[in-house]
């Protein structure tokens, strides 16, 4: 199963475009990212088992406050609750 230890950066704003380094380990097999609500993953790039960067939008008019991180593997998942903020 994946395991995500850090989400850099781990805030945004409302209407921006970013590119999100989710570090962990078990990651190489990712088929899935969620951030919550409000926020659409256009994409995602695995670099290695311990590295993907995800291209997130914050969609402008989404609520402000934390959002849980969701990697989802063909093994399972992992969630980093509040990884993510928006502010």
């Amino acid at each position: 199963m994946p395991v995500i230890s850090q989400v850099r950066p781990f805030t945004g704003h409302p209407g921006e475009i970013i590119a999100v380094l989710i570090e962990g380990d078990v990651l190489s097999t990712t088929t899935d990212v969620n951030f919550g609500p409000g926020i659409v993953v256009q994409s995602f790039h695995i670099i290695d088992d311990g590295k993907i960067t995800v291209s997130i939008l914050i969609e402008a008019d989404t609520h402000l406050g934390p959002r849980d991180v969701i990697v989802e593997t063909p093994t399972g998942y992992d969630v980093m609750p509040g990884g993510f903020t928006v502010n």
